[in-house]
């Protein structure tokens, strides 16, 4: 029993150093672009004296240095009220010091983002990715996908298939095709006159057919109290706000979620990089 009462003191020792050790970031990567000698080394963070490779919505702490050897690398953070620091150039060293304050929430949906961004967690299942010439949309959900009554233009992605493809959308009696394309993604417009429910189907050339059913609703769920202003800056925003959308109600809307990504990913890494993972079928 002593020896016993011993080692349970010892747990809430270690327990308590551990807690204690714990440090809150002070900011995320966002973005990356290595060359000369930094794409050969592969790493430009350094923490605790050990260079570590940079990776989309890693977080940084204080006491780390970011770094970079050619002039043409960058790497960018943000740390904080909106600020982004450019590694490159003139700026080739940066010290990181301050924390963000990140509840549990916010570091459960960031470390899941950090995550799969940086390929450790293989959170695809099997059987939402197309194999052979299955055409599927595995971006969306089974059942009625949710959208917001606002949007004008509905981009969607698919996997699989043969093409061309075509894309039709359909609501009640009317019907509305966008030309044939080649390129598994479309932006198909919405009427202004839409009423609650619509579908797009989306047609190959060996007539296999994926329909996507829709509900739209008047607005976006509200972002719970426990992720708002966890972000240190806007592109960190969109992906932690678009990884928690795609989570609620069982991915109904993921859809909605892949429109604020989509229209940010061109000058959001992070952004188009979850993206590009959703397309696939994955989902917080």
């Amino acid at each position: 029993m002593k020896q016993l009462c011993l080692a349970l003191c010892l747990l809430v020792v270690l327990f308590v150093s551990a807690g204690s050790a714990d440090q809150a970031p002070a900011g995320y990567v966002v973005a990356i672009s290595l060359a000369g000698d930094d794409l050969a080394a592969k790493t430009a963070v350094v923490r605790e004296g050990k260079e570590l490779p940079p990776k989309l919505m890693m977080p940084v702490y204080s006491g780390d240095v970011v770094f970079v050897r050619d002039p043409a690398s960058r790497v960018s953070l943000e740390i904080g009220g909106g600020q982004t620091v450019e590694i490159g150039g003139t700026l080739a060293r940066y010290n990181v010091s301050g924390e963000i304050p990140t509840g549990d929430d916010a570091w459960s949906v960031l470390t899941a983002i950090g995550g799969v961004l940086a390929g450790e967690e293989d959170t695809i299942p099997e059987n939402m990715v197309s194999k052979g010439g299955s055409l599927t949309v595995p971006l969306a959900a089974r059942g009625p996908n949710l959208i917001t009554k606002a949007e004008r233009k509905l981009w969607l992605a698919w996997q699989g298939g043969t093409a061309p493809f075509t894309v039709t959308l359909k609501t009640g009696a009317k019907e509305f095709s966008i030309p044939a394309t080649d390129t598994r993604e479309a932006e198909i417009p919405i009427p202004a006159d839409v009423g609650e429910r619509l579908a797009v189907m989306i047609r190959d050339s060996t007539q296999q057919i994926a329909t996507i059913r829709f509900r739209l609703r008047d607005e976006i769920p509200a972002l719970p109290n426990g992720l708002k202003k966890a972000s240190p800056g806007p592109s960190a925003e969109t992906v932690v706000n678009a990884a928690w959308l795609a989570s609620f109600e069982n991915g109904a809307w993921a859809v909605q979620a892949a429109q604020m990504l989509h229209a940010q990913a061109g000058e959001n890494q992070a952004a188009a990089a979850l993206l590009a993972r959703m397309v696939k079928g994955w989902k917080p």
